[in-house]
């Protein structure tokens, strides 16, 4: 949705979103181009890693044509972390404002440079993948 924004709107995007009170979480998959169709698995495995001592109560993600393989994903690794929650939602982001947040955040560090250096405040964990 940011790729579709001229630089200005861009920015007031960005400037008003740095204001609100949250915390990010990169994680970047540099394989990404060897591996198109594993590379949103692989790292919605380590989110899960991530965030299944959190008692998250609630996974919302993008409805997208990879509901399916999330769902698999989430039951191969249930049984290692016990605290995630049973099911994920896909919802349209229209529905769901909040993942207008993620795709902002993910534009920018995506996009590099100005962009990504904007955003180094509210990441407090990256993870890298291989």
């Amino acid at each position: 949705h940011m790729y579709n924004l001229n630089k200005s709107l861009r920015k007031t995007i960005l400037n008003d979103v740095l204001n609100y009170n949250l915390e990010v979480i990169i994680i970047e998959d540099v394989s990404f181009k060897n591996r198109k169709t594993l590379s949103r698995q692989i790292c919605l495995r380590e989110a899960f890693k991530f965030i299944s001592d959190l008692r998250i109560l609630r996974i919302v993600l993008d409805r997208s044509n990879t509901t399916q393989n999330d769902l698999k994903t989430l039951l191969k690794v249930k049984y290692k972390f016990p605290h995630l929650p049973r099911t994920i939602y896909h919802l349209p982001s229209k529905q769901e404002p909040l993942l207008w947040l993620a795709d902002i955040f993910a534009w920018s560090y995506g996009a590099g440079g100005y962009w990504r250096k904007s955003i180094e405040q509210k990441v407090i964990h990256k993870i890298t993948l291989i």
